[in-house]
């Protein structure tokens, strides 16, 4: 495929397989990373090499809820301890002003909302079937091993 007859996306395509493979654009010719970088800034695609790895999550539990129009939503909670903890969380213990801060949650101080937030790693929304057969939506979230373990 001559690059320049190439559409936009599957330029776009031929970087995210580079970028799998290699992990950055570092070990392409100079003249296609700029190609590539201009065709992901085009398409509205972060630009920047972000490190990243892949992990196989562990299964963790399922929460099922639905969307503003009622259809069903399932989120399926993974755990995996390449995802950061919050705040001093170690091991199956929540900590005290995680515990606290959920006890009073409708009166937070900036600081004690802090330690709600949870570093998480989620999937877009993927149109599935429950047991039943009817359509709906799941999410795969991920979040650090021992948080799922406590939940």
């Amino acid at each position: 495929m001559d690059a320049n007859d190439a559409s936009a996306e599957e330029l776009l395509a031929l970087v995210e397989e580079i970028q799998r493979q290699t992990g950055s654009l570092d070990d392409v010719p100079p003249d296609l990373a700029q190609l590539l970088r201009r065709v992901k800034k085009e398409q509205g695609k972060p630009v920047e090499d972000i490190p990243s790895e892949e992990i196989i999550p562990r299964p963790g539990f399922v929460v099922k809820t639905s969307d503003a129009s009622g259809a069903k939503v399932f989120i399926n909670m993974c755990g995996h301890d390449k995802v950061a903890a919050p705040g001093n969380w170690q091991g199956l213990q929540v900590p005290e002003e995680v515990q606290a801060a959920l006890d009073n949650v409708d009166s937070l101080t900036d600081a004690q909302q802090e330690s709600l937030r949870f570093p998480l790693s989620m999937t877009p929304p993927q149109p599935d079937v429950d047991k039943k057969g009817a359509a709906c939506t799941t999410f795969d979230c991920c979040l650090n091993e021992d948080v799922i373990k406590t939940g």
